[in-house]
């Protein structure tokens, strides 16, 4: 019996090969150009038409390939991408030299704060109000005021000195009491005296309730050209400022954040390599050696008046590089924004790039596809003015670094073997994320009251302006600060014009009382150490609890359990207290330590 042959598969690119080189089968390969059979792979794919012209395949010649621009390391062969880029294979080597910024720029502008700055800078809360003026705080008095009488009391009113007051209640939560309610603030337990002394807490609710931004009867308008015609105004003052008081160094960072917020909004975004996932994307650039916020902007999603003939990336860094060109800079960007054409354009406008590269970008070419390499083995391609670096991190991926700022890549000599292009990127490829980092810090990812986008917005504008803030600070008055005592100190002279000149209570380190329930009462039973209670601070009498006489089992009234039966309550505010929310050796509840 016959045994029965198994068919086998052949790939599409297999087939094409087989039928290609099944019809040149007839030809001598003595007459064939034998720069044809060197790289035939790379050969683009004959048209339809093209191939009804003739039926001789000795009569088909190869395609004439665009000759590049002369480049100074060695040229080798060359490969074809899917949009018709042609790329051309280099040796690296020899003194790896820097082409300067621009071609024919170099940058000689000497960085920091600008003229406008250094006038009005002396202080914390002036180096806070160049970025967010006065005339910013009097359209958003105006514009809550105007929103206020037509819901609350036709005699409600608040002043610009009360708003302040308000910003640094703010600001007050988020370095001392950064994961409670806004509500809890005015607790007996938790309140160091800086709000309940700046203000009430029905007077904050109501500013809270009341606080706009733009003026309600035009939005509906503005709201139909641009979805983010609620904060606009504000927002594009703000980034004015920023710009207005700082010139950038010789290297910018282009990034994207997310504002982690819950709230209703119509261009919420889901981004699944973030902590928080969901939230508002904002494209921002930052300068690389101080973390200052240069621009920035709101992802809105599918806008009426976008254009579809350039892609969203390259519009959003031609928008958010505008003002800096022409001056000799560098951008870092991401593989979200870096392509060959934004390359090119900003080339041409006096700034050079260098940027990861997503390896599915049509500009690329076939060989960037290819993770199965060597570790750390280098390719190294040119095309007109831009260098592609491929360099192998592991044994299954690469990593795509493309630049107009180098004109030789050399590699280095350790054991890793990076070029040099990799290298420059890794050093200058903070920024944005630093400034991510910075602001997530101090700011609230919980989702806390009011549910409202703009005054998630405003909140986060309010940090993004801290520390600018702070930067203009340092460098106008030569005084070094930490960050956390910068906003102490800012958070109490912006309410020193609505106390007039009272006293500002802070805790005295607020860093340091996230201690957990059995730290916290190892403290308290140390020798030489006497746990006094938040009344006895401020003078009040304080009158010893007794545990209630009841024993019947209730539920916990704390939030750590999740609602344990108990028979036990603290000492001190008469809680319910299961043996999950102890406190050590006393029946005190974590919050009362």
């Amino acid at each position: 019996m016959t045994p029965r042959l198994r068919a086998k598969k052949f790939s599409r690119k297999e087939v094409l090969f087989m039928l290609r080189d099944r019809r040149r089968g007839d030809v001598d390969s003595d007459d064939g150009d034998e720069e044809t059979r060197e790289e035939p792979e790379y050969y683009p794919e004959q048209s339809s038409d093209s191939e009804s012209d003739s039926d001789d395949p000795s009569d088909r010649k190869a395609p004439e390939l665009p000759q590049p621009a002369s480049q100074t390391m060695t040229t080798g062969t060359r490969e074809i991408a899917k949009d018709g880029t042609v790329w051309s294979h280099v040796t690296p080597g020899g003194t790896p030299v820097d082409r300067p910024p621009g071609q024919h720029h170099l940058f000689t502008v000497k960085p920091g704060p600008t003229h406008h700055a250094k006038a009005r800078v002396h202080d914390h809360q002036s180096s806070f109000l160049c970025l967010l003026d006065m005339d910013m705080l009097q359209r958003i008095r105006d514009c809550t005021v105007k929103m206020a009488c037509s819901e609350e009391h036709e005699d409600w009113d608040l002043s610009v000195s009360e708003l302040k007051a308000f910003i640094a209640i703010l600001f007050y939560r988020s370095f001392a009491h950064r994961d409670l309610q806004y509500a809890d603030i005015w607790s007996t337990f938790h309140d160091s005296g800086f709000a309940s002394e700046t203000m009430s807490w029905d007077r904050f609710r109501s500013i809270v309730r009341c606080l706009r931004f733009d003026e309600k009867e035009t939005r509906a308008v503005r709201k139909s050209e641009d979805k983010f015609a609620a904060m606009a105004d504000v927002w594009n003052s703000f980034t004015d400022n920023c710009q207005k008081c700082f010139i950038p160094g010789a290297n910018i960072s282009v990034g994207e954040q997310l504002l982690p917020t819950q709230t209703q909004c119509g261009f919420t975004q889901y981004m699944a390599s973030e902590t928080d996932k969901f939230g508002i994307k904002f494209f921002m650039a930052a300068d690389v050696d101080t973390n200052y916020l240069l621009s920035g902007f709101p992802d809105r999603g599918n806008s009426p008046n976008s254009s579809f003939d350039t892609r969203v990336s390259e519009r959003t860094v031609t928008e958010l590089v505008k003002p800096f060109n022409y001056k000799g800079r560098n951008v870092k960007m991401g593989n979200s924004f870096t392509t060959t054409h934004v390359a090119e354009d900003l080339l041409a406008k006096g700034t050079t790039i260098v940027g990861t590269m997503n390896r599915q970008r049509r500009e690329l070419p076939p060989s960037a596809r290819n993770q199965e390499a060597k570790r750390g083995s280098n390719t190294v391609m040119t095309s007109n003015n831009t260098a592609l670096t491929i360099y192998q991190s592991s044994h299954d991926e690469n990593v795509c670094i493309l630049s107009t700022m180098h004109s030789t890549v050399s590699i280095g000599t350790d054991a890793k073997s990076k070029p040099q292009s990799v290298t420059n990127y890794n050093n200058i490829k903070c920024g944005v994320d630093n400034l991510d980092r910075i602001v997530r810090k101090y700011y609230s990812r919980e989702k806390v009251w009011p549910f409202r986008w703009p005054f998630a917005v405003f909140h986060y504008m309010l940090h993004l302006a801290a520390i600018n803030a702070e930067v203009l600070y340092k460098q106008c008055t030569g005084k070094q600060t930490t960050r956390l005592d910068f906003i102490q100190r800012l958070a109490c002279q912006l309410r020193e014009d609505h106390m007039e000149g009272a006293p500002c209570t802070l805790p005295r380190n607020p860093a340091r009382q996230t201690h957990t329930a059995p730290q916290a009462a190892k403290r308290a039973l140390s020798p030489g150490t006497a746990h006094t209670p938040l009344t006895e601070k401020r003078g009040a009498a304080h009158t010893p609890c007794t545990e209630p006489p009841s024993k019947k089992r209730r539920q916990c009234q704390l939030d750590r359990c999740g609602g344990n039966k108990t028979t036990t309550s603290c000492h001190k505010c008469h809680r319910m207290v299961c043996g999950t929310c102890l406190g050590a050796l006393t029946v005190t509840c974590y919050r009362c330590l």
